[in-house]
């Protein structure tokens, strides 16, 4: 007997983590050059519906992007989460 039919994304995805979404452009900035100093991995802002979404830039698995969320969130960015991405 199989377990229930889960739609998992694609091994290809492209799996990012996003730490901020401020609504001040300053404060995103900020918060981008806090979390890539304290994360060491390059970080974009992307403007989203009137907000400025401060995000890893570059793909990465599903397991390196949760590893990156958890140390996020143990960093002080506690509402950090992964999410799929677009490929840049």
């Amino acid at each position: 007997m199989t377990g229930p039919k889960v739609n998992a994304p694609p091994p290809d995805s492209c799996w990012r983590v996003q730490v901020a979404a401020p609504a001040e452009e300053e404060k995103a900035k900020e918060m981008r050059d806090a979390a890539i100093s304290q994360l060491l991995i390059p970080m974009v802002i992307d403007l989203e519906k009137g907000l400025y979404k401060v995000r890893s830039r570059d793909c990465m698995s599903g397991a390196a992007a949760d590893a990156l969320r958890k140390r996020a969130a143990s960093s002080g960015f506690a509402g950090a989460f992964r999410f799929i991405g677009s490929r840049p």
